[in-house]
């Protein structure tokens, strides 16, 4: 292979086309042999430059900092699309132990022990969620999504008496009301 150090500066800028060629040509012949070479002299740059390769690769990143993030969060998404089991497992082993303090064993075994099915409405065959008091943090069992969101909601007891007070006494009630007295009184003056 011919560069410009093996050539007077002069020499190169006059050939440059026909070195280029004599450089792919050698190329060409001698790809196989010269593959390997070009992995190692990568790896060497990349050890030696390694500070300014991460430095321009953080600035690439925060340059556009919500399109690195949306990719990022697109592989995240296609990931977790093509290796559902593998998500389901992670959850059970990491999620668990950190949010509730229990092991998959323990979940396992509260799902066996209610015979799969939601502890509130008798459901069977949806996915169950732990239930567990946010104050406490104490785990009461395993019940479905919609349960779970019932009880979180009940555990507001500002919201759980609004919508008490919403159930006894709802506002398009007082709007029936007069409607239908109008309605009413209308059907009387006619007759």
């Amino acid at each position: 292979m011919v560069d410009e150090k093996s050539y007077g500066q002069s020499y190169y800028s006059r050939h440059k086309e026909k070195i280029r060629v004599k450089n792919h040509e050698y190329y060409v012949t001698h790809k196989e042999q010269l593959r390997p070479l070009a992995r190692i002299r990568g790896r060497r740059y990349a050890i030696r430059h390694r500070n300014e390769i991460n430095k321009r690769q953080r600035e690439d990143y925060h340059a556009d900092l919500e399109r690195s993030r949306a990719r990022e969060r697109a592989d995240a998404r296609l990931w977790r699309q093509r290796h559902p089991e593998k998500v389901h497992d992670n959850n059970m082993k990491y999620n668990l132990p950190m949010r509730y303090g229990i092991t998959k064993t323990d979940y396992e075994q509260m799902f066996q022990n209610q015979k799969g099915q939601c502890l509130l409405c008798d459901r069977v065959g949806v996915p169950l969620r732990v239930d567990h008091n946010h104050q406490t943090k104490v785990v009461r069992g395993l019940l479905c999504d919609r349960c779970n969101l019932g009880v979180d909601m009940i555990e507001k007891t500002e919201w759980f008496k609004q919508a008490i007070e919403y159930l006894r006494n709802p506002p398009a009630r007082l709007l029936q009301q007069t409607t239908t007295q109008k309605s009413f009184d209308a059907k009387m003056k006619e007759k």
